[in-house]
């Protein structure tokens, strides 16, 4: 709902509410010592939004606007599904209220805009029950979800952009404290302690390859601090070239570092129809430290939070193993740590075939340097990986920046229009991503061999087609959504931790990672719609109704989603995971 306050022709108001409430259903698929496990759960979701939005039109150059918004989301049964049964999930709950105040100032020549923004949430996750967990490697978890955290965050964030035309030159430059915050992080996980077994026949045995258990006071406060600015120029060196030059400083407060780093632009357009335009560009970009991880840090310091790894323990208790005389699992940054950042270079070209209709290639290229990833650096060395180097400390996870990443695409598109009744955009992606992590909480499968993680990407894709149109039926539109993509890679693992470093994803014996790739997929969205005047037009626009029909996934094909990679899992070499089948649904809308 929107309109004037009283009479007046400068101050508006606009409010919002959105209730959605989604009756979602989770299926398990589990194994246990009886057999099959089978079972719907019901994961309900509930999200309320509701904003005030309220503008001042100082003049024709000037408007003034401040929002209060809250979102308001409740989560049931959270985690259950998969090899996950009800009783190991957990209830999510979230509530947000923001401030926000946009002041934008412009001229023929000047632009300025001030965006404050203010942020108060606190989420929290509570486990179904505390019972202790149990873990069989792909095939069924029991027990508590174990999952219970508390987070509270009071953030204010500042942008102020300036924009000045002088001459050929577009000069750009802006101040920003994209993180200014209070956070706190209270970890109530793992207080009942968890079991993994490696299989269903160990779980028979009652013989787990590890217990994990935490003690202690998780609670940590941090304050986030993360400020930068940036400068360009962008102007005409002659009729057909232009070029933008500038550079951005970014500085984050957890690693007490800043960084200058530069990015170029430009673009050429030859002969004097300019039909074809060619662009490349190059660019650093920094990468920022999750706030999450530096808690984690300061929680596992040695004297807040305790957590204890026991290799082989007794079942089902430790048996006298004496859980408070283990050592204690550490939590540190590498000496050598740094900003991670990634190189982003592009080169392309773009032909106008006809009025509003293009064809374009472009090659896009990115070199990951630096990259988050973790590493046990106290892990069993091998032949026989019988003993920590410290014995009188246990797993000592150290964050480095020592991750890589080299991704490549050639990208083919062309959007526009064939004929009188269809207008869309269709492109095709020829495209290898490889790297050696997968973020800040990625492990090496052997800890001493970190370069041995070199593969694919997780999200690596070798073809991509995308393929969105409306065609114009004159008394409706048909919408077509058409996307296909060979699969992307899983790894092939044993599932028992032969190293002895609490993990079970050892592979066989030269074999790397994401070395398999799960089967392609073709997904088709069909949708019609129908506007409908309602009553007399007045002027250009009227009430009207839209009513639509949408089926996504219209042919109902089986798309897998995952693949089962573990040779312990009685599930090994199925699919574990799929897409969402055919999908119908009514839409109706009335504007006035």
């Amino acid at each position: 709902m929107s309109g004037p306050i009283g009479q007046s022709k400068t101050t508006t108001f606009l409010l919002t509410l959105d209730r959605q409430e989604e009756d979602l259903q989770s299926i398990v698929v589990a194994a246990g010592p009886s057999g099959a496990i089978r079972a719907n759960v019901a994961t309900p979701q509930k999200t309320t939004e509701f904003s005030a939005r309220l503008t001042r039109q100082f003049g024709a150059k000037h408007t003034l606007w401040a929002q209060y918004a809250l979102e308001d989301r409740a989560q049931t049964n959270q985690g259950a599904g998969g090899f996950t049964l009800p009783q190991a999930a957990a209830n999510f709950a979230y509530h947000e209220d923001d401030l926000d105040l946009n002041d934008r100032i412009a001229s023929s020549r000047i632009v300025n805009q001030i965006v404050l923004h203010f942020e108060w949430n606190h989420g929290s996750t509570t486990s179904l029950n505390p019972g202790t967990r149990i873990v069989v490697q792909d095939a069924f978890t029991t027990g508590g979800a174990q999952a219970d955290q508390r987070q509270t965050e009071m953030d204010f964030k500042l942008f102020d952009t300036f924009s000045w035309m002088l001459g050929k030159h577009l000069l750009k430059a802006g101040i920003q404290a994209a993180e200014w915050s209070h956070r706190t992080y209270n970890d109530l996980s793992n207080r009942g302690g968890t079991f993994f077994f490696s299989s269903l026949a160990s779980y028979q045995a009652d013989q787990p390859y590890a217990f994990t258990q935490q003690t202690g006071n998780g609670f940590v406060p941090l304050f986030q601090e993360i400020v930068g600015g940036f400068v360009q120029d962008e102007f005409q060196l002659s009729q057909n070239v232009s070029l933008a030059v500038g550079g951005r400083y970014d500085y984050q407060n957890f690693l007490r570092q800043g960084h200058l780093v530069p990015r170029v632009f430009a673009a050429f357009a030859p002969g004097s129809g300019k039909r074809v335009v060619l662009r490349a560009g190059v660019g650093l970009f920094n990468d920022r430290f999750p706030p999450v991880a530096f808690a984690n840090l300061l929680q596992h310091d040695g004297s807040h939070l305790n957590t204890y790894l026991v290799l082989n323990p007794s079942y089902p208790d430790l048996g006298g193993t004496g859980l408070l005389a283990q050592p204690l699992n550490l939590v540190r940054f590498a000496p050598t740590i740094t900003t991670p950042y990634t190189i982003q270079y592009s080169f392309g070209a773009e032909w106008a075939v006809a009025p509003g209709t293009t064809v374009s290639a472009t090659y896009r290229a990115s070199r990951g340097v630096s990259l988050l990833r973790s590493r046990d650096v106290n892990a069993p060395a091998g032949p026989f990986y019988s003993a920590r180097p410290d014995p009188t400390l246990g797993q000592v996870r150290e964050i480095e920046t020592a991750g890589r990443q080299m991704g490549d695409a050639l990208e083919l598109s062309f959007r526009g229009k064939i004929g009188k009744r269809f207008n869309g955009l269709a492109q095709y992606t020829l495209s290898r991503t490889e790297n050696n992590t997968s973020g800040v909480n990625f492990f090496p499968a052997n800890n001493g061999d970190p370069l041995g993680e070199w593969g694919p990407a997780d999200f690596d894709q070798r073809h991509r087609l995308n393929l969105l149109g409306t065609v114009d039926l004159r008394w409706m539109k048909l919408g077509i959504g058409l996307n296909a993509a060979s699969g992307k890679p899983y790894t092939l693992t044993t599932g028992i931790d032969s190293n002895h470093d609490g993990f079970a994803s050892d592979r066989p014996f030269g074999v790397g990672r994401n070395t398999l790739r799960i089967p392609g997929y073709g997904n088709l969205d069909l949708s019609l719609t129908r506007e409908i005047p309602l009553g007399p037009k007045r002027g250009e626009k009227g009430p009207s109704a839209r009513l639509g029909v949408s089926v996504f996934n219209a042919l109902n094909s089986f798309h897998t989603a995952t693949i089962e990679g573990d040779e312990s899992s009685p599930f090994f070499g199925q699919p574990i995971a799929a897409l969402p089948v055919r999908r119908l649904q009514l839409s109706g809308r009335v504007s006035f």
